[in-house]
């Protein structure tokens, strides 16, 4: 890579829900680079499925400039967004960044060039080296990433990098050929995997000292992303084979031992005896098409752990909630072995990453499909009950149960709205309420529907959803988190 004019570089934005920021940082960057870089360059936005007015954004920008491309995933996840571009990339180099520019401009051209002079293949930026500045972090994030670099050089103590989540880093097109495809992540934790893989294949990485300015307005919800961080470390040091790829679904079939899956067995806090079990009940049928070696899926064991999980609900509660009326201990027990519970239980304990399918349902977005995730914790409960045995597989999933216990019982999460807001406006109102719709637009395979939820003639709440039956929920759920102020009135005219 000598001469600069041939080079070419991609700047990927990975952007979500970014209306606000998108376009002015956009121009920003395109007017740096028009006037420092010496590359031949293009700005990619990579949106993961943004639901506000970023795609159209987007799309106007890349309209207006042959410099702009803009890529729309279906599905949430920077790391998703960054693997999907670079992935489809054929420049030299692949950057990112994030898209509030957080990282000072200046240092983009010193990331760059120790790769475009063929030094290195990896190059990071670092709010943590000497020389670094950091303006406006909040201490609660300053503390959570301190912590969780010590954490990793606790887990890996050879690791040169000081800082795994700064979102400034490029790749030569080597690496993006020979880590990318490893990479497990598709959200937060990719970064430290990219970091982490690419110590271990022998490329040495860059790091440059930043100026880093916080965003006060970021949505990243610190304590899911540092739980998902702590639990990719913990896969990522445990697991001793090469490990599930998107891009690469052959990884998939490997031996069944226990270096396959030891990671997911320390997230769980089970060892199982019988290894292969664990691999059944994480076995999609979708998998057997691609791989006809393989000779069970996990739709047996889905049923097993199905009747399992109940039993262990209804005895926890009926221990714990010995006052509690039947009704409502039906009602809990629902709710805590409902589809929507379970699968996200499943993502808590790391089953998503684990889970073996063929290509075409793991890029119809698959892997974080709900009923499949439902199905798998249900088939790796089944696996625990025939591996360890009943009070083995109590001990594994009623603390699961119990964590979520506070949240069900202070939201009602077990009480259906609709119900709820029957039993509300009929004690209060002595009125049942009725749904009407008011809006239904759209294609006909992507109809969106809005219903108002009204007693009497009063409208109390109003929903949008795919289904009628979705959006009157939304509405009475509306409803509901109106009630104390409802009843506020109610009272007053009494």
């Amino acid at each position: 890579m000598e001469n600069t004019s041939r080079i070419t570089l991609d700047c990927v934005l990975p952007v979500y829900n970014e209306e606000r920021d998108l376009e002015p940082s956009v121009n920003k960057l395109r007017n740096f680079l028009l006037d420092n870089c010496p590359y031949n360059w293009t700005i990619v936005i990579a949106d993961n499925a943004s639901t506000d007015s970023t795609p159209d954004i987007g799309n106007s920008l890349a309209s207006r400039d042959s410099r702009i491309g803009y890529i729309r995933l279906p599905q949430k996840g920077r790391g998703r967004a960054l693997r999907k571009a670079w992935s489809d990339s054929k420049a030299d180099i692949v950057a990112y960044m994030d898209v509030d520019l957080s990282t000072d401009l200046e240092h983009l051209m010193p990331l760059i060039e120790p790769l475009a002079k063929g030094k290195i293949h990896v190059a990071t930026g670092s709010r943590l080296l000497p020389g670094s500045e950091v303006i406006d972090r909040s201490q609660i994030r300053e503390i959570a990433s301190r912590v969780y670099n010590i954490l990793i050089h606790i887990m890996f103590p050879q690791r040169t990098f000081a800082d795994a989540q700064c979102g400034f880093k490029a790749l030569t097109r080597h690496a993006v050929k020979s880590i990318v495809p490893q990479i497990v992540d598709n959200e937060w934790f990719f970064d430290t995997e990219l970091l982490l893989r690419s110590q271990a294949a022998g490329l040495g990485i860059h790091q440059i000292p930043v100026r880093w300015v916080d965003d006060p307005d970021s949505t990243v919800n610190i304590l899911d992303t540092a739980w998902k961080d702590i639990k990719g470390l913990v896969r990522v040091r445990f697991s001793k084979t090469e490990p599930i790829s998107e891009n690469r679904p052959t990884s998939q079939n490997q031996s069944s031992n226990h270096a396959e899956f030891d990671w997911l067995e320390g997230l769980i806090g089970y060892r199982f005896n019988n290894a292969s079990i664990l691999k059944q009940a994480l076995t999609h049928r979708s998998y057997l098409n691609e791989n006809p070696e393989i000779q069970s899926d996990n739709e047996r064991l889905e049923h097993l752990g199905d009747a399992v999980l109940d039993l262990i609900a209804s005895e926890m509660l009926f221990n714990n909630y010995p006052e509690m009326a039947e009704g409502r201990i039906t009602s809990l027990r629902a709710a805590l072995v409902k589809t929507e519970t379970l699968a996200k239980l499943s993502l808590n304990v790391g089953i998503d990453t684990a889970l073996l399918m063929g290509k075409g349902e793991e890029e119809s977005g698959g892997r974080m499909r709900s009923a499949n995730l439902c199905a798998a914790f249900e088939a790796v409960t089944a696996a625990i009950y025939l591996d360890g045995g009943l009070q083995t597989t109590q001990e594994v999933i009623q603390p699961l149960f119990e964590s979520l216990m506070d949240d069900i019982l202070s939201n009602d999460l077990d009480r259906d709205p609709r119900s709820a807001f029957q039993e509300w406006s009929q004690a209060a109102l002595s009125e049942t309420p009725r749904y009407k719709t008011i809006l239904a637009e759209g294609p006909d395979h992507d109809k969106q529907f809005t219903v108002q939820v009204l007693v009497g003639d009063r409208v109390y709440g109003t929903g949008v959803g795919k289904r009628k039956q979705l959006a009157a929920k939304a509405a009475a759920k509306n409803a509901l988190n109106q009630t104390d102020n409802l009843s506020n009135d109610t009272d007053s005219k009494h």
